[in-house]
């Protein structure tokens, strides 16, 4: 049984509980965990059980799972892990008592409908094969009860189809009690079985056809006489089983002569195995009885030391590496601006809509302007300079005649204070016009920076007040990024190291950058810091909201890497390989770097040379016998 509590901010924390071999996680409402994040894809996310526990894998969603602060595609679960899909939290607990029929099993969102209960077939045998191809291209997978298999176009699939329709991972097969389940892993072109499609899961039995793209697969319990052959590679991702087709034996191009009973080649080859088996014994024991004495390797309990196992090798090799850091951020124009309305009119006017590009000082809308202008007409009106100027001119001529006594003092008071008077109107009124000509250019609402009207808040006859927004600008020649890192990587960051972002809109193509800002102290409930990263942006491809994964490029060098296959357990920066050293496996744990398409980091614990097992490692134990081969 596996419990996952799903949290996300302003929502209260919801338990819920499975017990079975798959739990799918999306925003669909056909998923078992139903998580509304706009951050979460449709189909984002399964857990996977497997033998010891459980695991969480990523199903190429377009924001990834969030380990800590890392993007992982896997993660192997126990008591506390917790991971980060979108804005919601997930942690997991593993409880030790069973499950009973009381077990509750709740969905944030609503159940698919129940598929029909499918007719009782016959019991399958103890192991199945499937097998698709024919000739030296066929392609066997045996399945034993206790085990899953994954079957897909991923070369991380226990059955890798090449064939473009079929998903990465489409299908998986399980056996529960006697009987094998196939189950379709919400691919998009569907799972056929016998000309059905599989809705959830569908009993298989020797005689049936798997239909996966334009893939057909036989379902058998019996291939002649390969069986201990197929027992030897025992998935199909330890290696290719060629099956010879037809009662002819091989001749010098790889094909037998017509004519030649297939069984007698059969028992033919067998025999040449044999004898093969039996000469590299030999070898080894001379080999073995030429070496000085000392303590030999330890062998599993009932392991044949006569009978090693055939494993694929690979060496560990120096490469040069690019050393970086990556996590996803939401982009941000670098600068924004929302221009408000100052006066309090009608919109007469919107002369830009959302996305137009606009130019600093052009108009973006225009108010109502009448009542000003009318105010302000009727202020000049009212009195003129030249009032003034004539009503100085009486005042300073009857003022010389006062002093020469030619008038009386009441004439020359009288217009004194009409000059005062007229004169202290017409400077009242030139204060009232230019406040009424700042209302007038207030009227005319302008863009204060270029830049993009990413919102546009009004609409034309409408009313606005003070302060009310009007459109908000935002200059995005230039983005910002910010990301959250651990305390670990943050360390390793500086202003200036060098950035690339993808995004999922822009498959292929990279945005640069560079590292501007470092946060100056961690956030108090993630524990986590702030970096930001200014991306040029001349084709303003990059809209402000769109999430996109920023790599953070710290280093240059060469260094130890692994096929990515050859990682049996994976955890805390940790993973274990199998080593093949003097024909025995070597179990060894080491310390991961970050991944690098199919290969791995190694950090320590390896050394160039080594030749790690890639194919062949399930079920082996330290100190197995081995017979490496390369590919």
């Amino acid at each position: 049984m596996i419990e996952i509590t799903v949290a996300a901010e302003g929502q209260e924390p919801r338990l819920q509980r499975f017990d079975g071999p798959r739990v799918a996680i999306g925003r669909g409402e056909d998923n078992d965990v139903v998580l509304d994040s706009k951050g979460c894809s449709r189909h984002h996310a399964e857990i996977v059980r497997e033998a010891g526990g459980y695991k969480l894998v990523d199903l190429g969603s377009t924001n990834g799972v969030l380990f800590g602060a890392q993007v992982v595609r896997e993660v192997r679960l126990a008591d506390g892990v917790a991971v980060t899909i979108g804005e919601h939290r997930l942690t997991f607990a593993l409880p030790e008592e069973k499950a009973s029929d009381a077990t509750v099993r709740m969905v944030l969102g609503k159940l698919p409908p129940a598929a029909p209960a499918p007719a009782p077939r016959a019991a399958a045998a103890p192991a199945l094969y499937l097998a698709f191809g024919s000739g030296e291209g066929e392609r066997v997978l045996k399945m034993v009860p206790g085990a899953e298999y994954v079957l897909g176009r991923s070369p991380t699939a226990d059955l890798v189809l090449g064939d473009s329709e079929s998903s990465k991972r489409h299908a998986s097969v399980y056996a529960r009690g006697d009987r094998f389940h196939i189950v379709d892993l919400r691919s998009s072109n569907g799972t056929f079985v016998n000309g059905e499609r599989v809705r959830r899961e569908v009993a298989i039995v020797p005689g049936d056809e798997i239909v996966i793209g334009q893939t057909s697969i036989r379902v058998t319990d019996q291939i002649d006489d390969l069986i201990d052959r197929a027992n030897l590679l025992e998935r199909t991702n330890l290696g290719v089983l060629n099956l010879p087709r037809g009662d002819e034996a091989p001749t010098v191009d790889g094909r037998p002569p017509a004519g030649f009973p297939r069984r007698r080649f059969l028992a033919l080859a067998a025999l040449v195995v044999a004898a093969l088996a039996a000469a590299a014994g030999l070898y080894l024991g001379s080999r073995l009885g030429s070496s000085p004495a000392g303590p030999q390797p330890a062998r599993p309990e009932g392991t044949d030391a006569s009978a090693p196992k055939l494993v694929q090798v690979e060496p560990v090799a120096s490469r040069e590496q690019v050393f970086d850091l990556s996590g996803s951020g939401t982009v941000k124009a670098q600068h924004s601006v929302t221009v408000s309305a100052e006066v309090p009119s009608r919109v007469t006017e919107l002369a830009v809509g959302q996305g137009d590009r606009v130019a600093a000082g052009a108009l973006l809308v225009r108010l109502n302007d009448r009542d000003v202008r009318h105010q302000i007409e009727a202020a000049r009106a009212s009195i003129s300079a030249e009032q003034v100027s004539m009503a100085r001119e009486d005042y300073r001529r009857k003022e010389r005649l006062f002093n020469e006594g030619a008038v009386v003092r009441s004439v020359f008071e009288q217009a004194k204070n009409q000059y005062l008077t007229l004169d202290s109107t017409f400077r009242s009124t030139q204060a009232t016009i230019s406040q009424l000509e700042e209302q007038l250019a207030k009227t005319r609402v302008t863009a204060p920076m270029s830049g993009v009207a990413a919102q546009v808040f009004v609409a034309e006859g409408e009313f606005v007040g003070p302060g009310a927004p009007l459109v908000n600008l935002e200059n995005a020649d230039e983005v910002l990024v910010r990301l959250e890192l651990a305390d670990r990587d943050f360390v390793r960051v500086r202003e200036g190291q060098t950035v690339e972002a993808t995004a999922g809109a822009f498959p292929g193509e990279t945005f640069r950058g560079e590292v501007v800002r470092l946060g100056s102290a961690a956030d108090p409930v993630t524990r986590s810091f702030e970096v930001e990263a200014r991306l040029a942006n001349p084709e303003l491809r990059l809209r402000p909201g769109l999430i996109v994964t920023l790599r953070i490029v710290l280093d240059r060098g060469r260094g130890l890497v692994v096929p990515a296959d050859a990682i049996v357990e994976e955890q805390d920066g940790r993973g274990v390989v199998f080593v093949a050293r003097d024909g025995v496996a070597r179990r060894l744990e080491v310390a991961l770097g970050q991944r690098l398409d199919r290969e791995v980091q190694v950090e320590d614990g390896l050394a160039e040379g080594d030749e790690v097992i890639v194919v062949g490692h399930d079920r082996l134990v330290d100190g197995q016998a081995v017979e490496p081969y390369r590919r």
